[in-house]
């Protein structure tokens, strides 16, 4: 890294300095103090050296802070009778001087330790660069997270409120700033310092929006250091559709087993239909033939009216109990086995 270096005489001055460099191969130049600007501008200078004895130095190093020139490069050379002059010029921001006579070692001391200060510089400045992107990646992240962001104090009050949390509660920034974060989310201050030590881990709470509406939400604290001081970061997720959705899937459930049951129950009246009315229709059937048997008892004939009313109320009965299913169901019949009455009646018999 070699460092560009511009000499500034003035007309009595020689040019035994910039002589000296050149016959060490630095890149240097040199212009009289009338030039400063377009010479500075001409050759970009690392370091500037002020090579003259007179009253002129202040108002030239004035000049080059003017033109924002980093005082920290700016070399004033002096003489051992210019003790009142140089606290002038240190009080100006300049600290490095050399005083004459002084060697090429001297010059390269400084150069060395000027590339060692660029380099150092320059690192700081990238540093500064790459966090302060970080950091505009971060804000413009926070800022627009669909998630609400918060800061809190120790005193639990509220430092920062982003977008996403502005989409939650429905409160403006300008609206929560400073304000107890207590407000907004039904904590105790205990329960509060609980979840921040429980770090990596969700919480389920109720809230109120703005509106009065109750909202479902999912809540993570973390204890920060931000400028020093210690700080509860809160991240909250909205789960209020999540909520319902799950409840809706609770109901649907719940809509699937009576579903079922109604499917099984007209199994059952389909099973106790088809079972009951086949045998009390071929009584009837018997009957009607018996009353219809020239040759039969006539004795009889009051008995088999009545068991044939009876088996008419009976087969109704049965009618009406097939009724009762819905009609929509009747499909789901073949999918159950059939219960046969008659070999229960016999088991039982």
């Amino acid at each position: 890294m070699d460092l560009k270096i511009l000499i500034i005489n003035d007309s009595k001055n020689t040019n035994n300095l910039y002589s000296l460099m050149k016959e060490n191969h630095l890149i240097v130049d040199q212009t009289l103090s009338i030039n400063i600007l377009g010479s500075v501008n001409k050759l970009n200078p690392d370091i500037i050296i002020i090579n003259f004895n007179s009253y002129e130095k202040l108002s030239v190093i004035k000049e080059l802070k003017d033109m924002g020139f980093d005082q920290n490069s700016i070399v004033v050379v002096t003489k051992i009778d210019e003790q009142e002059s140089i606290e002038k010029i240190y009080s100006e921001g300049i600290s490095l001087f050399l005083r004459e006579p002084f060697s090429i070692f001297e010059i390269k001391a400084i150069i060395s330790n000027m590339k060692v200060l660029k380099r150092t510089g320059k690192r700081l400045k990238d540093e500064i660069t790459k966090r302060s992107k970080i950091e505009w990646k971060f804000r413009k992240f926070v800022s627009f997270s669909v998630f609400g962001m918060l800061l809190i104090d120790k005193d639990l009050n509220i430092s920062l409120w982003n977008k996403g949390a502005e989409n939650i509660f429905g409160y403006k920034k300008s609206e929560v700033i400073g304000k107890n974060f207590l407000k907004f989310i039904p904590l105790g201050e205990n329960k509060i310092l609980d979840f921040a030590y429980q770090k990596d881990r969700f919480f389920e709470i109720e809230s109120y929006n703005k509106k009065g509406e109750r909202i479902n939400l999912e809540i993570s604290f973390t204890i920060e250091i931000f400028e020093d001081n210690s700080n509860i970061a809160i991240f909250i997720k909205d789960i209020s559709e999540h909520k319902k959705y799950l409840k809706l899937q609770k109901e649907s459930e719940r809509q699937r087993e009576k579903l079922k049951e109604l499917e099984a129950f007209n199994a059952t009246i389909i099973t106790l239909n088809h079972n009951l009315k086949q045998p009390i229709c071929s009584i009837v059937s018997n009957i009607q033939l018996a009353l219809n048997n020239k040759n039969r008892n006539k004795g009889n004939d009051k008995f088999l009216k009545r068991i044939d009313s009876s088996s008419k109320t009976i087969c109704s009965i049965v009618d009406k109990i097939g009724n009762i299913k819905n009609l929509k169901y009747i499909d789901y019949a073949g999918r159950y086995k059939m219960i046969d009455l008659n070999e229960d009646i016999d088991e039982h018999n």
